[in-house]
């Protein structure tokens, strides 16, 4: 029987992100206090690699209205069964993560070689002194439109699905006050991310901007129903 890692972990883990503005609200899940309406800041751990007991880190930001949108539009339009298992859980649902490895080069803990102090300063570190600074001032809509239409470290297009982000920023756009051809401007640059974003069986795969097309559509069509799902 494999040896749980992820108790120890945790037992270390949440109170240091309790004392730095996270709670827990799942298994290797926590939520910023301070998430404004707008948008909301996640830190998400896996167990994984060859050894049992090797942690890494993501952190996540979401606006629930984009988030909600977006896992709609891509079960709607993938047609792909690799998409049937995402579902929106308003709770936690959040696809736009980002590794800690591009904050700090290959981050990871290896839970049975350290002290339950030792794995503390380790999250401790992350959290504070590179995490936080990058997200802390993701407040508004605006910012966060500004965030995924770069694609810079660590927010980078290629960890994210990009078809998912588009439609994120179809709404975020939106909310920013931007028209539907300033968005699809916005979003011509990022249609390769777009396109790669479904599998090479999807027509989209060769014609992005139809997508965005459906997209704005479809987020129009909802605002004028006033719905946002």
């Amino acid at each position: 029987m494999d040896e749980d890692w992820i108790t120890p972990f945790e037992s270390a883990t949440t109170p240091i992100l309790r004392q730095a503005g996270y709670e827990q609200i799942d298994t290797l899940t926590y939520r910023a206090f301070c998430s404004m309406a707008e948008v909301e800041h996640f830190i998400f751990f896996e167990e994984g690699g060859k050894r049992k007991g090797v942690f890494s880190g993501h952190v996540g930001v979401r606006n629930t209205e984009a988030e909600a949108f977006s896992a709609n539009a891509i079960l709607r339009y993938s047609g792909e069964f690799h998409f049937q298992a995402l579902r929106y859980d308003e709770r936690k649902s959040c696809t736009m993560r980002f590794p800690f490895g591009r904050l700090v080069p290959l981050w990871s803990i290896y839970v049975p070689d350290l002290s339950k102090p030792q794995i503390g300063e380790a999250v401790q570190s992350i959290v504070t002194e590179h995490v936080r600074p990058v997200v802390e001032g993701i407040t508004t809509a605006e910012k966060l439109l500004s965030l995924l239409l770069e694609n810079k470290d660590p927010f980078f297009w290629g960890a994210t699905n990009g078809a998912i982000r588009a439609a994120q920023i179809v709404v975020l756009g939106d909310k920013s006050g931007l028209d539907r051809d300033q968005i699809r401007s916005a979003l011509e640059p990022r249609l390769t991310f777009v396109a790669n974003g479904f599998l090479k069986t999807s027509p989209f795969r060769k014609e992005p901007s139809a997508y965005i097309d459906k997209i704005l559509s479809d987020w129009n069509g909802r605002k004028s129903d006033g719905t946002s799902q």
